[in-house]
């Protein structure tokens, strides 16, 4: 199926196995709705023009790739033994991934579910409001995350960090909030603050040092791309 104009509406359609590319969208402000794509692991739907909506489908086997990313919405879709791959080049505004469920096993186990594809170095960092965010599934990649850490001064370690590789859809972090706890009898006023910096990786890194106390802290991060 391939959709050249503008404004069209695809809704319960299945594409059968062993077709090159299951729907091709050439038009802008297209929705998709109730799609099936099953065949055989190719390309199942391919995104060339802003403002498309997919909504409710089913990726059997076939990858979902994008090629233009402009106010593009994909939620509620399934995605069996496949994921999305993105090949926009970098340029990536005003899209949003939202409650996919993503199903793999076996040989398939070590996806992810989202690909950067791009032939080249292609330039990720000035993505404009693009979220992934809550996607269901192992392997699944997010533009938002928080993790924790406890960090013993005793350990009288030079830094700790906490690494968010393999964790974000996108390697460049744009936003770093954290918090920390004092446990046990330790309190902030023996302690100087632990202030973050960004690390290749992607990863927040705290320097420590000897702090002549024992003292155990709970570093909670929430970084954003």
């Amino acid at each position: 199926v391939q959709i050249n104009g503008n404004d069209h509406y695809l809704h319960n359609v299945i594409i059968f196995d062993w077709v090159k590319k299951g729907v091709e969208v050439n038009g802008e402000a297209n929705v998709l709705s109730g799609v099936h794509t099953w065949n055989g692991g190719g390309i199942g739907i391919e995104v060339n023009a802003g403002s498309t909506r997919i909504v409710g489908c089913y990726l059997d086997y076939n990858e979902l790739l994008i090629k233009v990313a402009d106010k593009l919405l994909v939620t509620d879709t399934f995605f069996l033994k496949t994921n999305t791959k993105i090949q926009t080049g970098g340029a990536m505004r005003e899209t949003l991934f939202k409650h996919n469920v993503y199903s793999w096993s076996g040989e398939d186990s070590g996806l992810l579910s989202v690909e950067i594809v791009d032939v080249g170095d292609a330039d990720y960092s000035g993505v404009q409001n693009v979220r992934f965010e809550d996607e269901i599934g192992e392997g699944v990649l997010s533009t938002a995350r928080t993790d924790s850490i406890v960090y013993n001064t005793s350990d009288k370690e030079a830094f700790v960090q906490i690494d968010f590789a393999g964790k974000l859809v996108f390697d460049a972090i744009k936003s770093v909030q954290h918090s920390t706890v004092f446990l046990g009898e330790c309190n902030s006023d023996q302690l100087s603050p632990l202030q973050p910096t960004l690390e290749k990786g992607p990863a927040v890194r705290f320097p420590t040092g000897d702090y002549g106390v024992d003292c155990k802290i709970l570093i909670t991060v929430t970084v954003s791309n």
